[in-house]
């Protein structure tokens, strides 16, 4: 009887390690012409995905060409980094043994990572506004998503991943953590016990955020934890509520369109105009006019805030609050297609990585080249139930009751889209709220 590729992925709980965490099972599903397992690794500072095609390669493109077979994928490529030999070298070795399978080395660009932009640069598709790669035949995961997707076809479920603990700490490594493991251990194991003087962000440095508590536990998409002082110019900006910079473009956008000329999907021809955003967020949200609505197509990269804006005005949060009140509202785009004159001039307005980074004041730091593929023991841990794209998973067990690492914790509700949620390590449910804590 023939392996039921996305029932075997649904089971195993896997979702988007890449930070989207939207559920694997149902890209799997889908028809598509091409696969890419995007190894672009865009964000500064982390190094998980590059540990994981370095030492895990095998598992990777056995993922892909998994998710070939299961979506009807004609060819099965691999993005990396041209700058990351080691990794590059290491996949070409291995995609080397299928016919199917190709390595498109990437620049060291940002956001390389995101998958408009890899759909293009990879297959020169131009994926629609407001669209998803699978609308031209293309289908895009993350190389630690394969790694999963390998794995649960070997009947493991996803209960661990790798996370990159970087910047101002003692011992900057990539190690292997049972999802739900607090933020603040993740830091002890690295050797900072000391965190009165620093701020962490969870995610990359660009499009991750700062958590309310060292207490919040790593998900399925947590790829890094940055380590900065608290003083430190990204932390600032990132403390600045949505309100707050809200008002700051309502009142201090001087319209100098630099923001649009540098946002990676204007520049793919989709009519999203930040600088137009910024003039018009003033008005009633409900006043669907063009420049409102297209906050939608908005991928909240942070080139806009973090980079472009004279001001340092944040465009991409703004646009972020917008999108949050459309969507309650139920207001669409009506996007007029793409623009190829705004296309023609994408190629000399990519941002080196390099530049980036010295926008950002991370000159000083480096992704770290310490790793360890065990998974960590930890004594307990808080596994949200809300870890996916979709609506939280439903609990299946209760306190007090014993689990066994694996053991399926929470599922999907029926009907709705989500992801099998499964206990990371052994020990007894201490509660059963927003997340299902368990004592080792």
């Amino acid at each position: 009887m023939p392996i039921n590729i996305a029932a075997a992925i649904e089971q195993a709980g896997v979702a988007g390690a890449g930070g989207a965490m939207f559920p694997t099972h149902v890209k799997a599903k889908s028809r598509a012409e091409i696969a890419i397992a995007n190894g672009a690794e865009c964000e500064p500072l982390l190094a998980s995905d590059r540990v994981v095609m370095e030492n895990l390669a095998h598992e990777v493109v056995k993922g892909l060409d998994l998710m070939q077979k299961s979506t009807g994928a004609r060819k099965g490529i691999v993005a990396v980094k041209a700058k990351n030999k080691s990794a590059l070298e290491t996949i070409r070795n291995v995609a080397s043994r299928y016919g199917d399978k190709e390595v498109f080395p990437l620049d060291d660009v940002y956001p390389a990572g995101d998958e408009h932009v890899l759909t293009y640069e990879v297959t020169g598709r131009v994926v629609p506004p407001g669209g998803i790669p699978i609308q031209v035949g293309v289908v895009v995961n993350n190389v630690t998503t394969l790694l999963q997707v390998s794995r649960a076809l070997d009947g493991k479920v996803f209960t661990s991943r790798f996370v990159t603990v970087c910047g101002d700490v003692p011992i900057p490594k990539t190690l292997s953590f049972p999802l739900g493991t607090p933020v603040r251990e993740a830091l002890r194991v690295c050797g900072l016990t000391k965190t009165d003087d620093i701020d962490v962000i969870i995610g990359g440095p660009i499009m991750g955020y700062v958590p309310r508590t060292l207490d919040e536990p790593l998900t399925k998409g947590t790829a890094g934890i940055v380590v900065l002082r608290k003083d430190h110019i990204l932390v600032a900006k990132k403390k600045v509520s949505s309100s707050i910079e809200v008002l700051r473009g309502n009142s201090a956008c001087d319209q100098c369109f630099d923001c649009t000329e540098l946002c990676p999907r204007y520049l793919l021809g989709h009519d999203i105009y930040p600088h137009k955003i910024m003039r018009t967020v003033s008005l009633l949200i409900d006043t669907a006019v063009d420049e409102i609505t297209s906050a939608l197509l908005c991928s909240e990269c942070g080139i806009c805030g973090l980079y472009a804006c004279p001001q340092l005005l944040r465009p991409e949060v703004v646009n972020k609050k917008i999108k949050q009140e459309l969507l309650k509202k139920g207001l669409r785009h009506d996007s007029r297609g793409i623009s190829e004159e705004q296309k023609s001039l994408r190629d000399g307005r990519r941002i080196p990585m390099a530049r980036m980074k010295a926008r950002l004041g991370l000159e000083s730091y480096s992704p770290p080249d310490m790793f360890d593929l065990r998974v960590l023991e930890v004594e307990r841990v808080s596994i949200p139930l809300s870890q996916h794209t979709g609506v939280p998973s439903v609990p299946i067990v209760s306190v007090g009751q014993r689990v066994n690492e694996g053991q399926l914790i929470a599922r999907i509700p029926d009907g709705k889209l989500g992801a099998n949620i499964h206990a990371s390590i052994s020990g007894v449910v201490e509660s059963v709220n927003g997340a299902i804590t368990i004592r080792g």
